[in-house]
């Protein structure tokens, strides 16, 4: 079976998107979409998406990781499927768009071909975790939930990425953030109101050039802790993500750019013998 998609990114987070209106996928094929993100034997991705039309939204996404299971959300993802369904033709207007997930509604704008936003609800308070800071030599550690779990590692400066591999590995296994695991970010303070942060994604196991809940995460831990005033800038090492928050309602805006790389097609292997169907 040959399936057409299009191959996308926002901030180097970088995505399968396929328009899934003739039904290719259910999104139980594990194994299938994991051999499509894989970046040696199929496309490469760090997740794959499928948008559909829904009933109560302007299209519907479902988010899938690396390792070819689903995830809740994916920020970066979320803005990219907002400029594909909007150049697809599954809407016409740029404000006010709804996107349905499998878990609850989303609030996007389509700014431009390159820019889109997608708005978060405020979550609930960041938790301090001081003996993991102990154990890792980092000045606070604290952990939350932005519609996926994330742990936020503050040091003076940003690791290598050896370093982020130990860190990221420790911190996404320990027994404390079991049996879902978690996400880790690390940030430094580049000025007020600008941090700079790596991430190592849970479903990916591995540092990715960057990751929306992860920014949102970030933003409201140095919010929180450090006081830091909105907008924040979050720069990871694929480009500048923005958080800011409603003055009127508990919100959260993520914005920042979305490119599309190139389309193709691809041919699905067999999923008993491996084989091209």
């Amino acid at each position: 079976m040959r399936i057409p998609f299009t191959k996308m990114h926002g901030a180097g987070n970088d995505f399968i998107v396929i328009d899934n209106r003739p039904g290719y996928l259910s999104g139980m094929e594990h194994e299938r979409i994991r051999w499509l993100c894989d970046r040696h034997l199929g496309i490469g991705a760090d997740g794959l998406m499928l948008i559909e039309p829904a009933t109560d939204a302007d299209f519907s996404l479902a988010y899938f990781n690396a390792d070819g299971y689903p995830a809740e959300i994916c920020g970066n993802g979320a803005r990219c499927a907002v400029v594909f369904a909007k150049e697809h033709g599954f809407f016409e207007h740029t404000v006010g768009i709804t996107i349905a997930t499998a878990h609850q509604q989303y609030q996007a704008k389509y700014i431009n071909s390159h820019r889109a936003a997608v708005r978060f609800a405020v979550p609930q308070p960041f938790e301090e975790k001081p003996r993991l800071a102990s154990e890792i030599q980092a000045n606070a550690v604290w952990y939350g939930n932005t519609g996926v779990p994330h742990v936020v590692v503050w040091m003076d400066e940003l690791p290598d990425s050896s370093k982020i591999m130990e860190v990221g590995r420790f911190l996404r296994y320990h027994p404390e953030f079991q049996p879902a695991g978690t996400n880790v970010n690390v940030i430094a303070i580049r000025e007020s109101g600008w941090l700079r942060a790596r991430v190592y994604e849970r479903g990916v196991e591995a540092e990715t050039l960057a990751c929306g809940t992860g920014a949102l995460a970030c933003a409201v831990a140095a919010h929180q802790f450090l006081s830091m005033n909105w907008p924040i800038l979050v720069e990871y090492p694929g480009g500048v993500l923005q958080v800011s928050r409603e003055e009127a309602a508990p919100f959260l805006w993520l914005e920042g750019p979305v490119a599309t790389v190139f389309e193709g097609e691809v041919e699905i292997p067999d999923a008993d013998t491996g084989e091209l169907a």
